[in-house]
Protein backbone atom coordinates (compact mmCIF):
# COMPACT_ATOMS: atom_id res chain seq x y z
CA UNK A 1 0.00 0.00 0.00
CA UNK A 2 1.52 3.28 -1.28
CA UNK A 3 1.78 6.01 0.59
CA UNK A 4 -0.68 9.13 0.77
CA UNK A 5 1.69 11.51 0.01
CA UNK A 6 3.02 9.84 -3.04
CA UNK A 7 -0.70 8.87 -4.28
CA UNK A 8 -0.88 12.70 -4.24
CA UNK A 9 2.71 13.42 -5.72
CA UNK A 10 1.31 11.25 -8.32
CA UNK A 11 -1.82 12.61 -8.88
CA UNK A 12 -0.53 16.18 -8.70
CA UNK A 13 1.88 15.94 -11.56
CA UNK A 14 -0.67 13.84 -13.81
CA UNK A 15 -2.39 17.32 -13.93
CA UNK A 16 0.47 19.23 -14.61
CA UNK A 17 1.84 19.77 -18.08
CA UNK A 18 5.55 20.94 -18.99
CA UNK A 19 4.68 24.75 -19.15
CA UNK A 20 2.50 24.59 -16.32
CA UNK A 21 5.68 22.92 -14.36
CA UNK A 22 8.27 25.20 -15.30
CA UNK A 23 5.97 28.35 -14.67
CA UNK A 24 5.30 26.97 -11.04
CA UNK A 25 9.27 26.34 -11.17
CA UNK A 26 10.21 29.95 -11.92
CA UNK A 27 7.53 30.91 -9.10
CA UNK A 28 9.17 29.26 -6.62
CA UNK A 29 12.16 30.05 -7.36
CA UNK A 30 11.76 34.23 -7.39
CA UNK A 31 10.13 34.22 -3.79
CA UNK A 32 12.45 34.79 -1.30
CA UNK A 33 12.62 33.54 1.94
CA UNK A 34 14.17 35.78 5.07
CA UNK A 35 16.16 34.07 7.81
CA UNK A 36 16.77 35.36 10.90
CA UNK A 37 20.88 35.36 12.04
CA UNK A 38 22.20 33.76 15.18
CA UNK A 39 19.57 31.30 15.34
CA UNK A 40 18.88 27.30 16.01
CA UNK A 41 17.55 25.95 12.98
CA UNK A 42 16.98 22.31 11.86
CA UNK A 43 19.79 22.57 9.47
CA UNK A 44 22.13 23.21 11.80
CA UNK A 45 21.58 20.57 14.09
CA UNK A 46 21.38 18.19 11.67
CA UNK A 47 25.45 19.20 11.01
CA UNK A 48 27.45 16.45 13.03
CA UNK A 49 30.68 17.77 13.22
CA UNK A 50 30.78 20.22 16.25
CA UNK A 51 33.29 22.86 14.63
CA UNK A 52 31.95 22.87 11.77
CA UNK A 53 28.68 23.61 13.37
CA UNK A 54 29.98 26.55 15.55
CA UNK A 55 31.68 28.42 12.77
CA UNK A 56 28.62 28.28 10.84
CA UNK A 57 26.54 29.60 13.98
CA UNK A 58 29.52 32.32 14.53
CA UNK A 59 28.80 33.67 11.44
CA UNK A 60 32.95 32.82 10.06
CA UNK A 61 33.19 31.80 6.56
CA UNK A 62 35.01 29.28 4.46
CA UNK A 63 37.55 31.55 3.59
CA UNK A 64 37.95 34.38 6.48
CA UNK A 65 35.83 37.48 6.09
CA UNK A 66 35.04 37.23 2.22
CA UNK A 67 31.16 36.61 1.19
CA UNK A 68 31.09 32.83 0.27
CA UNK A 69 29.30 31.25 -2.45
CA UNK A 70 26.41 29.12 -1.44
CA UNK A 71 27.46 26.30 -3.04
CA UNK A 72 30.78 25.86 -1.62
CA UNK A 73 33.58 22.62 -0.52
CA UNK A 74 36.39 22.64 0.96
CA UNK A 75 36.66 26.83 1.07
CA UNK A 76 35.97 26.91 -2.47
CA UNK A 77 32.74 27.24 -5.22
CA UNK A 78 32.16 23.79 -6.23
CA UNK A 79 30.38 22.45 -9.22
CA UNK A 80 28.88 19.75 -7.96
CA UNK A 81 27.35 21.17 -4.98
CA UNK A 82 25.75 23.50 -6.94
CA UNK A 83 24.03 20.83 -8.92
CA UNK A 84 23.01 19.51 -6.01
CA UNK A 85 21.36 22.30 -4.21
CA UNK A 86 19.97 23.30 -7.81
CA UNK A 87 18.32 19.78 -7.92
CA UNK A 88 17.08 20.07 -4.46
CA UNK A 89 15.43 23.85 -4.72
CA UNK A 90 13.80 22.57 -8.55
CA UNK A 91 12.68 19.46 -6.74
CA UNK A 92 10.87 21.57 -3.79
CA UNK A 93 9.21 24.01 -6.27
CA UNK A 94 8.02 20.72 -8.60
CA UNK A 95 6.42 18.68 -5.73
CA UNK A 96 4.95 21.90 -3.90
CA UNK A 97 3.06 22.53 -7.15
CA UNK A 98 2.05 19.33 -7.50
CA UNK A 99 0.57 18.51 -3.81
CA UNK A 100 -0.74 22.24 -3.90
CA UNK A 101 -2.73 20.37 -7.16
CA UNK A 102 -3.82 17.15 -5.37
CA UNK A 103 -4.64 18.58 -1.73
CA UNK A 104 -5.40 22.18 -2.32
CA UNK A 105 -7.56 22.58 0.73
CA UNK A 106 -5.36 20.41 2.67
CA UNK A 107 -1.97 22.72 1.75
CA UNK A 108 -1.70 25.68 3.91
CA UNK A 109 1.84 27.11 3.36
CA UNK A 110 5.03 26.51 1.90
CA UNK A 111 9.07 27.30 1.57
CA UNK A 112 10.39 29.16 0.90
CA UNK A 113 8.58 32.20 2.91
CA UNK A 114 7.04 29.98 5.39
CA UNK A 115 8.95 30.02 8.56
CA UNK A 116 8.55 29.05 11.98
CA UNK A 117 10.33 30.62 15.27
CA UNK A 118 10.09 30.82 18.61
CA UNK A 119 12.46 32.48 21.57
CA UNK A 120 13.02 30.23 24.38
CA UNK A 121 13.33 32.46 27.48
CA UNK A 122 14.49 29.83 30.00
CA UNK A 123 17.01 29.47 28.08
CA UNK A 124 18.11 32.58 25.82
CA UNK A 125 18.06 30.36 22.61
CA UNK A 126 16.53 31.78 19.01
CA UNK A 127 15.47 28.77 17.11
CA UNK A 128 13.76 29.48 13.56
CA UNK A 129 13.11 27.46 10.79
CA UNK A 130 11.45 26.99 7.58
CA UNK A 131 9.54 23.80 6.60
CA UNK A 132 8.75 22.86 3.28
CA UNK A 133 5.35 22.34 3.34
CA UNK A 134 2.78 23.11 6.35
CA UNK A 135 -0.56 21.58 5.85
CA UNK A 136 -3.92 19.68 7.38
CA UNK A 137 -3.60 15.90 6.86
CA UNK A 138 -5.82 13.83 4.44
CA UNK A 139 -6.08 10.92 6.99
CA UNK A 140 -7.38 12.66 10.18
CA UNK A 141 -7.20 16.06 9.76
CA UNK A 142 -4.36 17.06 12.22
CA UNK A 143 -1.49 19.16 11.13
CA UNK A 144 1.81 17.94 9.74
CA UNK A 145 4.80 18.40 7.63
CA UNK A 146 6.19 17.66 4.73
CA UNK A 147 9.99 17.84 4.02
CA UNK A 148 10.86 17.19 0.72
CA UNK A 149 14.50 16.00 -0.27
CA UNK A 150 15.93 15.64 -4.36
CA UNK A 151 18.82 12.54 -2.75
CA UNK A 152 20.93 10.88 -5.96
CA UNK A 153 19.50 7.55 -7.33
CA UNK A 154 22.31 6.21 -5.24
CA UNK A 155 20.79 7.21 -1.98
CA UNK A 156 17.28 6.15 -2.93
CA UNK A 157 18.58 2.53 -4.38
CA UNK A 158 20.47 2.30 -0.60
CA UNK A 159 17.39 3.28 1.14
CA UNK A 160 14.87 0.77 -0.95
CA UNK A 161 17.64 -1.75 0.10
CA UNK A 162 18.77 -0.86 3.77
CA UNK A 163 14.90 0.31 4.31
CA UNK A 164 13.28 3.71 6.36
CA UNK A 165 15.60 3.34 8.85
CA UNK A 166 18.68 4.33 6.99
CA UNK A 167 16.63 7.41 5.88
CA UNK A 168 16.07 8.48 9.10
CA UNK A 169 19.57 7.82 10.19
CA UNK A 170 20.11 11.10 8.10
CA UNK A 171 17.36 12.88 8.64
CA UNK A 172 15.78 12.48 11.59
CA UNK A 173 17.61 15.63 13.11
CA UNK A 174 16.53 17.92 10.72
CA UNK A 175 12.48 16.47 10.74
CA UNK A 176 12.68 16.32 14.69
CA UNK A 177 14.12 19.79 14.89
CA UNK A 178 11.07 21.08 12.42
CA UNK A 179 8.64 19.87 14.53
CA UNK A 180 9.96 20.91 17.77
CA UNK A 181 10.21 24.18 16.48
CA UNK A 182 6.67 24.34 14.89
CA UNK A 183 5.22 23.30 18.09
CA UNK A 184 6.94 25.35 20.24
CA UNK A 185 5.62 28.14 18.33
CA UNK A 186 2.14 27.73 18.49
CA UNK A 187 1.48 25.31 15.71
CA UNK A 188 -0.24 21.92 16.70
CA UNK A 189 1.88 19.58 14.31
CA UNK A 190 1.85 15.91 15.46
CA UNK A 191 3.53 14.52 12.42
CA UNK A 192 6.84 15.00 10.05
CA UNK A 193 6.69 13.46 6.55
CA UNK A 194 10.01 12.73 4.75
CA UNK A 195 9.19 12.82 1.24
CA UNK A 196 11.84 11.58 -1.07
CA UNK A 197 12.14 12.40 -4.93
CA UNK A 198 14.78 11.54 -7.36
CA UNK A 199 14.83 13.03 -10.64
CA UNK A 200 16.95 9.58 -12.05
CA UNK A 201 16.00 6.17 -12.26
CA UNK A 202 12.79 6.63 -13.92
CA UNK A 203 13.17 6.14 -17.53
CA UNK A 204 11.99 2.06 -17.03
CA UNK A 205 9.38 2.66 -14.15
CA UNK A 206 5.84 3.61 -14.32
CA UNK A 207 5.84 5.81 -11.65
CA UNK A 208 7.84 8.51 -10.29
CA UNK A 209 10.88 7.84 -7.94
CA UNK A 210 9.43 8.44 -4.94
CA UNK A 211 9.20 7.39 -1.00
CA UNK A 212 7.58 9.03 1.97
CA UNK A 213 8.51 7.97 5.47
CA UNK A 214 6.47 9.24 8.62
CA UNK A 215 7.80 10.47 11.30
CA UNK A 216 5.51 10.90 14.33
CA UNK A 217 5.69 13.59 17.17
CA UNK A 218 6.79 11.96 20.44
CA UNK A 219 7.97 13.94 23.48
CA UNK A 220 11.83 12.69 23.33
CA UNK A 221 12.41 13.86 20.21
CA UNK A 222 12.95 17.26 21.84
CA UNK A 223 15.64 16.26 23.46
CA UNK A 224 17.33 16.54 19.51
CA UNK A 225 17.27 20.25 19.03
CA UNK A 226 17.61 20.57 22.80
CA UNK A 227 20.60 19.36 23.37
CA UNK A 228 22.58 20.14 20.09
CA UNK A 229 21.06 24.23 21.20
CA UNK A 230 23.21 23.88 24.84
CA UNK A 231 26.13 22.12 22.64
CA UNK A 232 26.16 25.08 20.31
CA UNK A 233 25.99 27.79 22.55
CA UNK A 234 28.59 26.52 25.39
CA UNK A 235 30.59 26.11 22.19
CA UNK A 236 30.03 29.19 20.93
CA UNK A 237 30.88 31.05 24.46
CA UNK A 238 34.34 29.12 24.69
CA UNK A 239 35.24 30.13 21.08
CA UNK A 240 33.89 34.09 21.55
CA UNK A 241 35.53 34.30 25.50
CA UNK A 242 39.06 31.62 25.54
CA UNK A 243 39.34 31.16 22.00
CA UNK A 244 38.74 27.29 22.70
CA UNK A 245 36.92 25.61 19.57
CA UNK A 246 35.56 22.00 19.38
CA UNK A 247 38.18 19.34 18.40
CA UNK A 248 38.34 18.69 14.43
CA UNK A 249 37.99 15.81 12.87
CA UNK A 250 41.32 14.10 12.55
CA UNK A 251 43.15 15.22 9.11
CA UNK A 252 42.84 11.94 7.24
CA UNK A 253 39.31 12.78 7.29
CA UNK A 254 39.51 15.26 4.52
CA UNK A 255 38.00 12.99 1.55
CA UNK A 256 35.45 11.28 3.15
CA UNK A 257 32.02 12.10 4.75
CA UNK A 258 31.26 14.84 6.72
CA UNK A 259 34.60 16.35 5.69
CA UNK A 260 34.21 15.96 2.08
CA UNK A 261 30.84 17.58 2.04
CA UNK A 262 31.87 20.72 4.03
CA UNK A 263 31.99 24.72 3.12
CA UNK A 264 35.36 24.65 5.39
CA UNK A 265 38.79 23.00 4.35
CA UNK A 266 39.46 20.36 6.52
CA UNK A 267 43.01 20.83 4.62
CA UNK A 268 44.47 24.31 4.45
CA UNK A 269 46.80 25.70 1.27
CA UNK A 270 47.97 29.51 0.48
CA UNK A 271 44.70 30.47 -0.32
CA UNK A 272 42.03 28.81 2.11
CA UNK A 273 42.75 28.02 5.76
CA UNK A 274 42.25 24.71 7.28
CA UNK A 275 39.14 24.51 9.43
CA UNK A 276 41.05 24.37 12.53
CA UNK A 277 43.49 27.29 12.28
CA UNK A 278 41.51 30.06 13.96
CA UNK A 279 43.93 32.26 13.92
CA UNK A 280 43.19 33.54 10.34
CA UNK A 281 39.70 34.19 11.05
CA UNK A 282 40.64 36.55 14.27
CA UNK A 283 41.24 40.67 14.11
CA UNK A 284 42.57 41.98 17.22
CA UNK A 285 42.75 38.84 19.15
CA UNK A 286 38.89 38.64 18.26
CA UNK A 287 37.32 35.63 16.84
CA UNK A 288 36.26 36.94 13.84
CA UNK A 289 34.71 40.37 13.31
CA UNK A 290 31.36 38.10 12.65
CA UNK A 291 32.01 35.85 15.41
CA UNK A 292 31.76 38.96 18.11
CA UNK A 293 28.74 40.24 16.27
CA UNK A 294 25.31 38.32 16.52
CA UNK A 295 23.70 40.37 13.98
CA UNK A 296 26.32 39.44 11.44
CA UNK A 297 26.12 36.06 11.83
CA UNK A 298 25.30 33.56 8.93
CA UNK A 299 22.49 30.81 9.25
CA UNK A 300 21.25 28.86 6.93
CA UNK A 301 18.37 27.09 7.24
Amino acid sequence: MSHWLEDGVIEGLSQIDVEEALEAQRKHFGEKGEWQKGVISPSLVAVSCRLQRVKIFLGQTPIPFQTPHMATRAGRPDAVSLINMVRGFDGEGLIIEALRRSYPEHLIASAPKFEVNFFDHDTGYRYAGHPDIFMRLTTDGAFGLVQIKSPSVFKMDRIDKRGDSDALESYLPQMATEMYIARRSGLSVVENNLLLFSWEGTPKLNRPRIKAITLPWDESLATIPEMAADEIHADAAQALMFNQWPQALPATSWDVWPCSYCRFARLGDFEVPSCDDHEKWRINNVPGSDASQPDASLQTV
